[in-house]
């Protein structure tokens, strides 16, 4: 613990490293890698991630959408009830879909991809077997960490070989 008080920054977690510490995680009922291995979860978690994170490492003058400050929160409060859950990421896939298909028309190159019906159908059904909590907070974490692509892309280093460089001296 003490090296991780030396640094000056809490970086962020990545999809890997969230993969590693979910996959072996379980519930009493259920495990969490049914939850984010679903191809229907890894797309909303995209589309949020889309929408915020990735966008806030793109240079201003770069950006071709707007950054959806406030989405964790609002997904947070959404979250405690499955009706809610599932209309808050309707619109916010139906507002996510129709920006990025104006983006193509507007410039003619694809900047992200869209969230399609079948990958929708594929979340929704997770809302039928899971509690809306846990996809809710699931989706929060995974929406909001960067790619280990992006996180390169973005310069941020990751905290492992910090802590073994601090253990050498």
């Amino acid at each position: 613990m003490s090296n991780f008080s030396k640094s000056k920054y809490a970086l962020r977690f990545n999809e890997t490293t969230l993969n590693k510490f979910f996959n072996n995680m379980s519930m009493n009922d259920f495990k969490i890698s049914e939850i984010i291995s679903n191809e229907g979860f890894k797309k909303v978690a995209y589309a949020i991630r889309k929408s915020t994170v990735t966008l806030q490492y793109t240079p201003k003058d770069q950006r071709k959408f707007e950054i959806r400050y406030g989405l964790s929160q609002t997904l947070q409060n959404k979250s405690k009830s499955t009706t809610d859950l599932a209309e808050f990421i309707g619109e916010f896939i139906g507002t996510y879909n129709a920006e990025t298909a104006r983006n193509v028309e507007k410039t003619g190159s694809i900047l992200r991809a869209n969230v399609k019906d079948n990958e929708l159908n594929q979340f929704y059904e997770l809302l039928d077997k899971y509690p809306s909590k846990v996809v809710g907070a699931l989706l929060a974490s995974y929406g909001f960490a960067l790619t280990e692509r992006e996180a390169s892309k973005a310069k941020i280093e990751d905290i492992q070989p910090e802590v073994e460089s601090n253990e050498e001296q």
